[in-house]
C-alpha cells in the first residue's frame, strides 16, 4: 500500500513538473510576441508601469526611433489564476518580467545619452556657424585648425554705434631712463582731453564712434602701442580691453621707459591703435614731455624771457601734433576730425589681412619703419623693420623697363612681324615681371606680413583671398609682390591676380574718409574724355567710350577745366571715370609734378585740390583715373602716387590707377572688361568691386601684356557697388 502510494506521488509530481514546463515554454512565446507588439505600437518616453498608464508626451527628435520605449508602454500580462499555477511559477514569471522591464530601462537611458549627445553636437555646430564677439587669437607657433567653410559667408550682425572718449593715463612728464605705466580705456567721462583722435571718426566733442556688432555683453578691443621714443620694459606693446555696452572699458597696462630725447625740451608722442577681430577701428595720440636731467641748463637772459612766449605762440598757431611722415618728405601732421559727412558702408565683413604701415617714425632712423599685422585669426602685433634705402630708385628703374619692354611687345604685334618675333617678346615680358615680382616679394616684404601671410595659408586655405593695407608711403607695389616660402617652395603668383587686395592713405585730411566704405550706391558713371589735336589723339579712347556709352547710368562732361570744375563741386553718387593723357614731369629738385591733360590746360594736383573745396564729395564718388603717357615723357613716374592721396584726401570713396605708363589699347581693353563685368553685375546685385578688377587683371595671364598688372587700387577688399535709381543718359 505504501508502494503505491509512493509511485501514485511520484506520477503527481512528474505531471506537475510537465504543467509547468509546458506554461513558461507557452509564457515566453507569449512575451516574445508581446515584446515585439511593443516595440512596433508603444510611444516613447512612457510612465512607469501603472494599473492604467497614462500615455507619456512624445519627446523632440525621437519620433524615428521607436524601439527605445521602456516596457510600461502597456500593462504586464495577467499571471494565470493561482488554482492553475504555484507559487513558485507565479515567483518565476515576476522576476522575468522584472528582468525584461530593467532591460527596457537601459535601452531608454541609452536612448537618452545619444539624444543628449546630439543635442550637444547640434548646439556646438551653432555656436561655429554664430558669429564671434571676440577675437580668436592664433600664434605663429599654433598648429593651423580646421577652419568651417561657411564661416566666411556667415551673415553679419547688426551694427551699433558706440561713442567713447579715448583715455591715457600716465605722466604728463617723465625723465630720460624713468619706467613709469600707462593705461589706456574707452570711458564714458573725458578723463585725458590731451588725447587726440590721428584716425578714425570723432564726434564734435572729442569723442570716439565706432560701429560694432550688436552685443548684449559687450566687445573685446585690442589695443596696439606705439612710442618710438619710450621702451617696453614690462609685457608686450599689444594687449585687449573689455568694452560694455554701458560704462567704461577695462585698462590696458603697460610698463614703458623714456628714452634720449630727439630734441631737449620737445615731446616724444606715443600712439594707440584699436582694433576688433582684426578690424582696424581707431588711431589716438598722446605728448609726454622727455627731461634729462643731466643736460646742461640754459641761462634764461630777458631777451630770451621776452622772446619765449612769442614762439611759444608761433609754434601753437603754425605746427599741428606730429604724426606719421612719407618717406622722403617733411612730417605729415594729423589734426583732430572737424564734422563731416560720416563713413559709408563701413560696417561689413572683416578683412582676413590688415597691414597698418608706420613710416619713418624717427627722423632720426628715416628706414626704420613700424607695422602692425592684424586679423580675425591672429593676436594685434606691432614690430619694427627696416625699408630698403634704395626703395625708389630700385622702383624706378624696373618702371622704366617696363614701359621699355612693352613698346617691343606692343611692336611685336604688328601686322609685319612674325608669329616666332611676337612670341619671343611676350616671353621676355613675362620673365622680367616674374623676377620682378619675385626679387620685390624678398627685398621690400616686411617679415611681419611673410609670416603672417603663410599663416593664414595654412589655417585658411582657398578661404583667404582678402588684404588691407593701410600706410602713408605710396611707393611699395604690394599687387606685384609674387610670394614663397621661406625655403624658396610653393611659388605664388602675383598677389594682385590671387588676392582681392586694397590699399588705403593715411593722411591728416579732415576730409578723408577715416577707413574704406565697403558699400556704395551707383547712380551713374560721368565719364571725361577730353578731345585732343590729331597729333596727341588716343586710338584706343574712341573704343573705351563706345564701350562705357553701354553702362547703365552713363553720362559724359566735356573735357574744358571749367566743366571739370563743375562736375568736381556737383560730387555725383557714383563713378568719376578720366580717359585720356597722364603725364609726371620732374622739377628741378627732383621732385616730381603729376598731371592729367585737358582741352585747354593740364590739371595739376594743386589746382586740383583747389577745385575739390569744402562742398565737393559730399556723395563719397569714386575715381579711375585711365591715363596714358606712353612716349610723352623721358622720365618713368610712379603716378598713383601723386593722384591717389590727392583723390582721396578730398573725401573719395576709392580709386583705380596705374602705376606706371600704360599703352593706349591695353588700357582701353582693360576698362573694357571692368565695366562690362561690373554692369553685368550690377544687374543680379551688389557686385565685389575688387573681384572685378582682379579679373580684369588676368587679362596678363592671356595677353602677357604688362599693362593689366599695372593698375592698383585704392579702397576697402569688400567694397561692393549697388545700383538704384538711375539717371539717363546725356
Amino acid at each position: 500500500m505504501n508502494r503505491k502510494r509512493i509511485i501514485w506521488g511520484l506520477i503527481c509530481i512528474c505531471l506537475v513538473l510537465a504543467g509547468v514546463f509546458f506554461f513558461r515554454s507557452a509564457n515566453v512565446s507569449v512575451e516574445k510576441e508581446e515584446s515585439r507588439k511593443i516595440i512596433a505600437e508603444t510611444p516613447p518616453r512612457a510612465q512607469p508601469p501603472a494599473p492604467e498608464p497614462a500615455p507619456a508626451p512624445p519627446a523632440p527628435k525621437t519620433e524615428t526611433a521607436p524601439e527605445s520605449e521602456p516596457v510600461a508602454a502597456e500593462a504586464p500580462a495577467p499571471p494565470p489564476p493561482p488554482s492553475e499555477v504555484g507559487p513558485e511559477l507565479q515567483a518565476l514569471q515576476e522576476r522575468l518580467l522584472e528582468e525584461k522591464a530593467m532591460k527596457k530601462s537601459m535601452q531608454m537611458e541609452r536612448m537618452e545619452s545619444a539624444m543628449k549627445s546630439r543635442e550637444s553636437v547640434g548646439e556646438r555646430a551653432m555656436e561655429i556657424l554664430e558669429p564671434k564677439e571676440t577675437t580668436i587669437a592664433v600664434t605663429p607657433e599654433t598648429a593651423a585648425p580646421e577652419v568651417a567653410p561657411a564661416e566666411s559667408s556667415t551673415p553679419q550682425p547688426a551694427s551699433t554705434t558706440v561713442e567713447r572718449y579715448p583715455t591715457m593715463e600716465c605722466p604728463d612728464q617723465v625723465k630720460v631712463d624713468q619706467e613709469f605705466a600707462l593705461m589706456v580705456s574707452l570711458t564714458e567721462d573725458q578723463i585725458t582731453p590731451e588725447v587726440k583722435i590721428k584716425s578714425g571718426q570723432a564726434t564734435p566733442d572729442g569723442a570716439l564712434s565706432m560701429q560694432l556688432p550688436e552685443s548684449t555683453e559687450g566687445w573685446q578691443i585690442d589695443v596696439v602701442l606705439s612710442a618710438p621714443g619710450f621702451s617696453f620694459v614690462k609685457g608686450s606693446n599689444n594687449a585687449s580691453i573689455q568694452l560694455p555696452p554701458a560704462g567704461d572699458s577695462t585698462p590696458a597696462l603697460f610698463q614703458l621707459k623714456a628714452k634720449q630725447p630727439r630734441k631737449p625740451g620737445k615731446s616724444e608722442t606715443i600712439y594707440a591703435t584699436f582694433w576688433r577681430d582684426g578690424t582696424f577701428l581707431a588711431k589716438v595720440a598722446k605728448d609726454i614731455t622727455v627731461t634729462d636731467p643731466s643736460a646742461p641748463k640754459e641761462v634764461t637772459t630777458r631777451s630770451a624771457k621776452a622772446e619765449a612766449p612769442a614762439a611759444s605762440s608761433a609754434e601753437s598757431d603754425t605746427a599741428p601734433a606730429p604724426s606719421v611722415p612719407a618717406i622722403g618728405a617733411k612730417p605729415v601732421v594729423h589734426a583732430t576730425q572737424s564734422p563731416r559727412p560720416a563713413p559709408i558702408g563701413t560696417e561689413s565683413e572683416p578683412v582676413d589681412l590688415t597691414i597698418y604701415v608706420l613710416e619713418n617714425l624717427d627722423p632720426d632712423k628715416p628706414y626704420q619703419s613700424e607695422i602692425i599685422i592684424a586679423s580675425p585669426w591672429l593676436q594685434p602685433s606691432l614690430q619694427k623693420y627696416e625699408t630698403p634705402s634704395q626703395a625708389d630708385k630700385w622702383l624706378q628703374f624696373h618702371y622704366d623697363k617696363f614701359v621699355k619692354s612693352l613698346g617691343k611687345l606692343v611692336q611685336s604685334q604688328g601686322p609685319n612681324v612674325s608669329p616666332d618675333a611676337a612670341k619671343t617678346a611676350r616671353a621676355q615680358v613675362e620673365a622680367l615681371m616674374n623676377g620682378f615680382g619675385d626679387e620685390l616679394y624678398q627685398k621690400f616684404a616686411p617679415e611681419p606680413f611673410k609670416t603672417a601671410f603663410w599663416h593664414l595659408v595654412d589655417r585658411l586655405g582657398p578661404e583667404f583671398d582678402t588684404i588691407q593695407i593701410f600706410s602713408n608711403n605710396p611707393v611699395i607695389p604690394w599687387e606685384l609682390m609674387r610670394p614663397s616660402r621661406p625655403d624658396g617652395s610653393e611659388q605664388r603668383n602675383f598677389l594682385g591676380i590671387e588676392f582681392n587686395i586694397g590699399r588705403w592713405h593715411v593722411s591728416n585730411r579732415s576730409r578723408q574718409l577715416d577707413r574704406p566704405p565697403q558699400s556704395l550706391e551707383i547712380k551713374e558713371l560721368d565719364v571725361v574724355a577730353p578731345g585732343y589735336k590729331p597729333d596727341e589723339k588716343l586710338p584706343g579712347q574712341t573704343d573705351e567710350i563706345k564701350m562705357l556709352s553701354g553702362f547703365n547710368g552713363f553720362r559724359t562732361t566735356p573735357g574744358r577745366l571749367e566743366n571739370v570744375e563743375r562736375l568736381l563741386e556737383s560730387s555725383p553718387s557714383g563713378i568719376i571715370h578720366f580717359a585720356g593723357h597722364g603725364s609726371a614731369k620732374p622739377t628741378a629738385d627732383g621732385v616730381y609734378e603729376y598731371f592729367i591733360s585737358l582741352e585747354d590746360t593740364a590739371l595739376d594736383l594743386t589746382t586740383f585740390r583747389g577745385l575739390t573745396g569744402s562742398g565737393a564729395f559730399l556723395n563719397h564718388p569714386f575715381f579711375f583715373f585711365n591715363a596714358c603717357e606712353m612716349g610723352r615723357s623721358s622720365k618713368v613716374a610712379d603716378f598713383v602716387s601723386g593722384w591717389a592721396p590727392a583723390v582721396l584726401e578730398s573725401g573719395a570713396s576709392g580709386f583705380i590707377g596705374a602705376l606706371w605708363p600704360v599703352d593706349d589699347q591695353g588700357a582701353a581693353k582693360f576698362a573694357a572688361r571692368f565695366y562690362q563685368e561690373l554692369d553685368r553685375g550690377l544687374a543680379k546685385g551688389p557686385v565685389r568691386v575688387d573681384k572685378v578688377l582682379r579679373d580684369a587683371r588676368r587679362l596678363y595671364l592671356e595677353e602677357g601684356n604688362p599693362t593689366y598688372l599695372a593698375f592698383i587700387y585704392y579702397g576697402d577688399p569688400n567694397l561692393e557697388f549697388s545700383r538704384s535709381t538711375l539717371k539717363g543718359k546725356e
